[in-house]
């Protein structure tokens, strides 16, 4: 018996390791969002996510303390009139990168728990298909002219 919880205890640590390796391997940078209005009910983050392993990683949610839920959407514009349409699940391939910009992939912040001023640090995590959480900062930046903030688009 001691032999056997021995044996499941070091297949768990296996397992454990072999996901923190593999969430490792993504990295998250120039994360930002663009300033809103406070009355804002639905803002927008920018980032792009590297995945510098040799596997294939899955990124099928996002969460965030300060939004009541966060949704990966791309935008898609057909005959003049953009729409968003949501992302369940978004693979990136190995030594490769997903950018989420403007006019493009992106995260939907959903109604806010607070307003956001210029410089503040909003803490997201996105969450892979094995389950693990990849914290990162996005910095609320000025939004420049154009930039999407969903107000006249289709959901």
């Amino acid at each position: 018996m001691k032999y056997f919880t021995t044996t499941i205890l070091a297949i768990g640590m296996m397992l454990q390791a072999s996901l923190a390796l593999a969430a490792g391997t993504v990295k998250v940078h120039d994360a930002w969002i663009p300033q809103a209005p406070p009355v804002a009910d639905v803002l927008a983050a920018y980032l792009v996510v590297e995945n510098t392993g040799s596997k294939p990683v899955t990124i099928v949610g996002a969460t965030s303390p300060d939004f009541a839920g966060v949704m990966m959407h791309k935008t898609i514009t057909e005959n003049g009139v953009a729409r968003m349409v949501h992302e369940s699940s978004l693979t990136i391939a190995p030594k490769s990168k997903l950018v989420f910009e403007r006019g493009g992939l992106h995260l939907m912040l959903m109604s806010p728990k607070h307003g956001f001023k210029l410089g503040d640090k909003v803490h997201l995590s996105l969450e892979t298909a094995d389950k693990h959480k990849i914290p990162f900062t996005a910095i609320v930046k000025e939004a420049t002219l154009g930039d999407d903030q969903h107000h006249d688009h289709q959901h």
